[in-house]
């Protein structure tokens, strides 16, 4: 029996099954699988980071229109967030890992570890909304060629209060992207990237093609993240410039 077969299976058995949305292209793909095969008895969450590319919100009010009221919207606010925690940053000094030693600092400029951020503004709200549900089953995009993946297995009996299931399981890249294209789904930052957008704006993931596609689709928004990278930036050398004078002082 399949990774599909078998969550359709286990929504039928759910109490309230739930499908966590991400936005990007395995969650997209796994909705619309499980539409396409007559699944569709599922609520839906998506967090709203207030951030996403206009193509995901406009996809989300494609797939609200589906759902109705079993589609459920958590808003963040990762922007403000940033504001007042500092930017997320991949290289992060202790005193910023602490939001009451940054209080205390009598420095303007702040940042904090790019997966506080990202879990301040999707993993929190979307899992305080999953339990605060009292949802048992949660469907996800999640598949097993990513190198990131979620400590609890497909439909594994664990202490968590819900069941993860992921009916892609088993899915490569060129597949997903072959489904999508195929339905005019495939979001266009996957022309310049592996990864999803939850916020346009971020200043952190380096290297992926997040800039080049702003620059490309959304210009205005480009030069808004250049401004957040360059103040990074700006802040990382001061920082990295201190361990090469240690360096020097050392003589080495």
């Amino acid at each position: 029996m399949g990774y599909l077969t078998e969550t359709i299976e286990a929504v039928q058995r759910a109490r309230r099954p739930l499908f966590q949305f991400s936005g990007g292209r395995d969650s997209l793909c796994t909705l619309f699988l499980l539409y396409e095969s007559g699944c569709s008895n599922f609520d839906i969450v998506w967090v709203n980071t207030g951030d996403a590319a206009p193509e995901t919100v406009k996809l989300v009010d494609y797939i609200k229109s589906l759902w109705g009221s079993r589609f459920h919207e958590v808003c963040s606010d990762s922007c403000a967030w940033r504001k007042a925690n500092g930017d997320p940053s991949p290289l992060v000094r202790c005193e910023e890992a602490f939001p009451w030693v940054a209080e205390c600092s009598n420095e303007q400029y702040h940042v904090q570890p790019q997966s506080s951020c990202c879990a301040a503004n999707v993993m929190n709200p979307m899992h305080e909304f999953t339990v605060g549900g009292g949802y048992d089953l949660v469907i996800r995009g999640n598949r097993g060629s990513e190198p990131l993946k979620t400590a609890a297995g497909h439909l594994q009996k664990t202490d968590a209060p819900y069941t993860l299931a992921y009916p892609i399981y088993d899915w490569t890249t060129p597949q997903v992207d072959m489904y999508l294209v195929k339905r005019n789904m495939l979001p266009s930052f996957y022309d310049f990237m592996d990864s999803g957008v939850d916020c346009m704006t971020c200043p952190a993931f380096w290297g992926n093609g997040h800039q080049k596609w702003l620059a490309t689709y959304y210009p205005d928004v480009a030069q808004e993240r250049q401004h957040n990278i360059e103040k990074l930036m700006s802040y990382m050398s001061n920082v990295i410039q201190l361990g090469f004078n240690e360096l020097d002082l050392r003589g080495v």
